[in-house]
């Protein structure tokens, strides 16, 4: 044996390996009790109504669950401010369909008593109406969630950029 080798396996008998991490399993909703999980499940039912809204074409629905003021970003677009900017971005396109979405939180975080930060994946298919043709596309959101008087919550600030292709 080489001492080059015989350093080489000194040096690993006293420190072995260490193992890669494993991914990060999603954080879901970091709370401290019941109040704050019941508080995480309004959060992803909200959610999931954004997402069944989308597919349904439903600009009411989708607006309703924006703040009045509420502001998107889609990625590399300028910001759309309030009711009437969102209402004219989330109007259906007649030659394509949305007929799946849904967003996978990584990461749901309670800030006070009315504030949210929700981070995760979101993920759709669209079918092109006169050829049929689908595409599934997707990528990363970060969503910052407002409790209003009324108990609902509602989208303050919606960011989303897709993946790279």
């Amino acid at each position: 044996m080489t001492p080059f080798a015989l350093a080489a396996a000194l040096f690993a008998a006293a420190h072995p390996a260490t193992p890669a991490p494993a991914p990060a399993a999603p954080v879901g909703c970091v709370g401290e009790d019941m109040e704050a999980a019941q508080e995480c499940a309004a959060i992803a039912a909200a959610a999931r109504a954004f997402s069944a809204a989308y597919v349904a074409g439903d600009v009411e629905a989708l607006l309703d669950l924006y703040t009045l003021d509420g502001v998107a970003m889609a990625g590399g677009r300028d910001p759309l401010v309030g009711r009437e900017a969102l209402a004219r971005f989330w109007q259906p396109n007649e030659a394509v369909a949305v007929v799946a979405h849904e967003t996978v939180s990584d990461a749901l975080e309670l800030r006070g008593p009315a504030i949210a930060i929700d981070r995760g994946i979101y993920r759709g298919t669209t079918r092109r109406v006169e050829s049929g043709e689908e595409a599934s596309w997707g990528g990363r959101y970060l969503i910052v969630w407002e409790k209003g008087a009324d108990g609902k919550w509602r989208m303050a600030e919606d960011m989303w950029a897709a993946f790279e292709r």
